[in-house]
């Protein structure tokens, strides 16, 4: 039977767990902070639901768990998780080799391919059907008691191999962004890099820093200070250079209007963002676009 060793720091509002010989996982949730560190013997899949925000660092790099990305994680690998949102609902879906020749076999999969996969650590965007899968079988287990039925044999086989072809395919890696590569993240104090993380999962939101505060727990004023001592700039001239990052390369791509980019990268008002734009790359938006064409 596959069990899981966490140590947990902080306030867990409610904690429930489900022991089985080839698959087990965990539903944590809490609204208040906390820290989790732990070391499993079994491959690890874990996600967070609603407007969870987490960050988690395993083999030196740190990627933010929310409602879009899971990470998945190779026995014996050390990792920490820390929550960056006031609640946070937290899954781990913990399993042996045995689901993976189970999974290998219902669905024809190379062995040897799909174990190369899940012993390196993946960071990928969750899609619907994924999405609905875990929601079926969390229910299953969680609220309707069943741990061992039908159901929740297919479920398990139809996650596994639903996480290693989006792995497969993964041509989104949000940890590609310049502030959670583990290189740009070294040295930072831990409230700095919590400050990154939850900038970059809310780019494409309105960011006060009365709001930013409120999600880290700190006063605006160490905000403030902290952010422009350890990266020599403001936290607002931070969030105007990421946006304006992240919009040039999705009017590169060329699969996006400019007001649809412009709202897709958090700017309310399209006026300021092409003399932003203009600004920072000598060029209006839409010459970039036509440039590309």
């Amino acid at each position: 039977m596959i069990k899981g060793k966490f140590s947990i720091k902080g306030i867990i509002d409610s904690k429930e767990e489900l022991y089985k010989e080839r698959v087990s996982s965990l539903r944590l949730t809490s609204s208040s902070y906390f820290k989790i560190s732990g070391c499993l013997d079994s491959y690890l899949f874990t996600f967070a639901t609603c407007h969870s925000q987490m960050s988690i660092r395993a083999l030196n790099e740190t990627s933010e768990l929310n409602l879009y990305y899971f990470k998945t994680l190779p026995p014996g690998t050390p990792f920490e998780l820390e929550a960056i949102s006031s609640y946070n609902e937290l899954y781990f879906f913990y399993f042996s080799n045995e689901l993976l020749k189970e999974t290998h076999s219902r669905y024809k999969i190379q062995g040897p391919l799909l174990i190369s996969h899940f012993n390196k650590q993946a960071y990928v965007r969750k899609n619907n059907w994924l999405n609905e899968i875990l929601h079926r079988y969390f229910f299953e287990i969680y609220a309707v008691k069943e741990k061992e039925n039908s159901a929740t044999d297919f479920l398990e086989k139809e996650i596994i191999k639903e996480v290693f072809y989006l792995g497969l395919n993964n041509t989104a890696k949000y940890c590609d962004r310049l502030n959670l590569d583990s290189q740009f993240l070294s040295g930072k104090s831990d409230l700095v890099k919590r400050l990154l993380l939850f900038v970059e999962a809310n780019l494409d939101t309105h960011l006060s820093l009365n709001q930013i505060a409120n999600k880290t727990t700190c006063s605006v004023s160490t905000i403030k200070r902290r952010f422009q001592d350890e990266m020599g700039l403001s936290i607002h001239e931070y969030i105007q250079t990421r946006r304006l990052e992240e919009a040039y390369k999705l009017l590169c791509s060329q699969k996006m209007n400019v007001t649809e980019v412009c709202s897709q990268v958090g700017f309310q008002s399209a006026s300021s963002f092409s003399a932003l734009f203009k600004k920072k790359y000598s060029m209006p938006p839409k010459k970039l676009i036509k440039s590309k064409a």
